[in-house]
């Protein structure tokens, strides 16, 4: 058996398969975050992949709820049974915080337990206050912005420019953290890319991931973290929008973006990347569903009133480097704007 220890802020994650291609993997992917093991922790969560054929007793087992064609779930013995079809299974013991994955295909595998991962990080995370958001995260002269953009609109690709121009530092490329306080921390982990993107020449230095919804992406290891900013107050949120011609931005009311914002932070791809472990099937996963949504929905509160932040709408033309260039404007101004306010509050 293959190990893997991880420490996220003060989780502890413990690794284990019998693939070592798999940890190989994983360990690429989370490599910011590789501990010995012994590190101090709120959090020890458990979880092991095992790279074989489901057994037998566990094709047929209980009573599950299917959620669509491919996942069903349902509680045997205070567990959580998820089947993948009969491609995979998983078993959620979430009393003692340990997860196991069974799956013979070691594509499905890598996947399932990627998404697992990250699933379980952000249920620990939102317990303790810490809330992965879907968005690209920015830190400009020490101060952090949030640009909200949906799923395949081009977050990693801006995130990259912005590495290659060293004008700001990066908090993440896909799921920065926010507390209460409204600090934004770094999350860094693999960078997944669409083939359209990268040059012909950086191919070999790609892994290919396959995913079974949203197609095949290629991975570059988190050769970033020399630009990750760990900790920055909030103070700017944008609000993504595609347009056709050139690249544009204004600020906006805090209520023109009350819609997107709550979909972000409380509702969207924020709140747990993998639904089969939260839909409430008894009365305990229902308890921990409310503390999460009401510990998002406090955060959404005081991000939309809080008056260090401001709001803006950015439209965008998938011209990477144009775009770059009207995000850099923004934030520039936007920065020294605030500066300016701020010094006349002193007078």
């Amino acid at each position: 058996m293959h190990h893997l220890h991880l420490t996220l802020y003060k989780t502890n994650i413990h690794f284990m398969t019998n693939a070592a291609s798999l940890v190989a993997n994983i360990e690429h992917d989370f490599a910011f975050y590789k501990s010995r093991g012994n590190e101090a922790g709120r959090d020890a969560i458990v979880l092991r992949c095992l790279s074989h054929p489901i057994p037998r007793r566990l094709r047929k087992v209980g009573f599950l709820v299917p959620l669509d064609k491919w996942v069903s779930v349902g509680n045997v013995r205070r567990k959580r049974i998820v089947k993948y079809r009969n491609d995979a299974i998983g078993i959620w013991e979430r009393s003692k915080k340990r997860y196991f994955l069974i799956c013979a295909q070691p594509a499905l595998l890598y996947e399932l337990s990627y998404i697992t991962l990250l699933a379980l990080l952000g249920c620990s995370f939102d317990l303790w206050g810490l809330h992965r958001v879907h968005a690209l995260g920015i830190s400009c002269q020490g101060m952090g912005a949030l640009i909200l953009l949906g799923q395949r609109q081009g977050k990693t690709s801006l995130a990259l420019e912005i590495i290659r121009r060293n004008e700001f530092k990066i908090l993440s490329d896909e799921q920065p953290l926010i507390t209460h306080p409204l600090h934004c921390f770094s999350f860094v982990h693999r960078m997944g890319l669409r083939r359209e993107i990268i040059k012909k020449d950086d191919m070999p230095s790609f892994r290919v991931f396959v995913r079974r919804k949203y197609g095949i992406k290629y991975l570059q290891e988190p050769a970033y973290s020399h630009f990750v900013q760990k900790a920055v107050p909030l103070r700017a949120v944008t609000i993504g929008k595609k347009a056709p011609v050139a690249s544009q931005s204004k600020r906006i009311s805090r209520w023109a973006c009350i819609g997107k914002l709550f979909m972000h932070l409380v509702v969207g791809d924020g709140l747990c990347q993998l639904r089969e472990l939260m839909v409430p099937l008894d009365g305990e996963d229902l308890i921990w569903l409310i503390k999460m949504l009401f510990n998002r929905s406090v955060l959404f509160v005081r991000v939309l009133f809080s008056k260090a932040v401001r709001f803006y709408v950015f439209q965008y033309t998938h011209n990477v480097a144009t775009d770059c260039e009207a995000l850099e404007r923004l934030l520039e101004r936007d920065i020294s704007g605030y500066k300016h306010e701020a010094r006349e509050k002193k007078r």
